[in-house]
């Protein structure tokens, strides 16, 4: 069979060869021969998806390429999102344009860490409680500090972790209450679960944690410290930037809440820096995406 008839029944459409070779390249990505004719047809569908999508008016957010677009969303789902705790539709507020209340970003104010990438490890979870952690040390301890997602990943199931498949942000500040956590220098991040090198840390300034389930306590708390929040990341895929609101009723990911306006919710995602807002997404305030349902924060010492 010769390529051009091979190509006609994979059902391939060669008018954006050179956005995928580009998108490749970018993202350091390379597939078998036969694997790079599914994924290109993939691609070509993704990207017109998000043409369609950026195309609306109206629309209150951007989607686009990132290194998650040579996968369905079936796909993307399964490999980068923890098993579903599902909530009622009914719980979620309707979006609101606009609240009344404080600025508040506490990266901008030089208390958040930088923005790391859990990769095929499914750890958001980690990434999200950890980040609460580094912020408490900054704001509490004046000592901004980069601390282990990997030894949580590893050294935490016994707390009810499943290292890259599933895990709790509470359940992990239980673990750094009682262990302590390691600093990033002495136990980096790896992107799979391996046996445990050490189960405890330095860092051992946290005495267990709080729950937040209310918007209105949200906001409250967040004016002393980023807190740890699950949501649903369902169609996460292809954000871009804007004001984000576009979920069903399943709680999938863990993010930190480090900052909110009049009219927005800013959390940090563990995606790396080439998705979204630079790493991080903007909701609309109220309890969109189940935002409000299942938050929690360490207690400093």
């Amino acid at each position: 069979m010769c390529i051009a008839a091979f190509l006609a029944i994979a059902g391939v459409n060669h008018t954006a060869p050179d956005e995928f070779t580009s998108w490749k390249r970018q993202f350091g990505i390379v597939y078998a021969q036969e694997e790079n004719i599914y994924r290109e047809n993939i691609f070509k569908r993704n990207l017109e998806h998000i043409n369609k999508h950026n195309s609306l008016l109206g629309r209150g957010y951007d989607m686009g390429t990132n290194q998650f677009t040579g996968l369905t969303s079936e796909e993307f789902q399964k490999l980068h999102l923890m098993p579903a705790l599902e909530f009622n539709a009914a719980d979620v507020e309707a979006p609101r344009q606009s609240v009344t209340g404080p600025t508040i970003d506490w990266e901008v104010a030089g208390m958040v860490t930088r923005v790391r990438n859990q990769g095929s490890c499914v750890a958001s979870y980690a990434f999200s409680a950890v980040g609460a952690v580094e912020s408490l040390s900054a704001i509490f301890y004046r000592s901004p500090q980069e601390f282990s997602a990997q030894q949580v990943v590893d050294c935490s199931s016994t707390y009810g972790n499943t290292g890259c498949s599933a895990g709790r942000m509470d359940n992990t500040f239980s673990y750094v209450t009682d262990r302590g956590i390691a600093y990033e220098t002495d136990y980096p991040w790896s992107g799979q679960q391996r046996q445990c090198q050490s189960s405890r840390g330095s860092f051992n300034r946290v005495i267990g944690y709080r729950n937040v389930t209310t918007c209105d306590n949200l906001a409250y708390f967040l004016a002393t410290q980023p807190v740890s929040v699950l949501v649903d990341g369902t169609n996460f895929q292809y954000y871009r930037s804007g004001i984000y609101g576009d979920c069903g009723t399943s709680l999938n990911a863990g993010l930190l809440l480090i900052g909110m306006n009049d009219n927005a919710w800013r959390l940090k995602n563990s995606f790396g820096t080439s998705w979204g807002e630079q790493g991080y997404i903007r909701f609309y305030r109220g309890n969109t995406c189940g935002l409000c349902l299942q938050g929690s924060f360490p207690n400093p010492q």
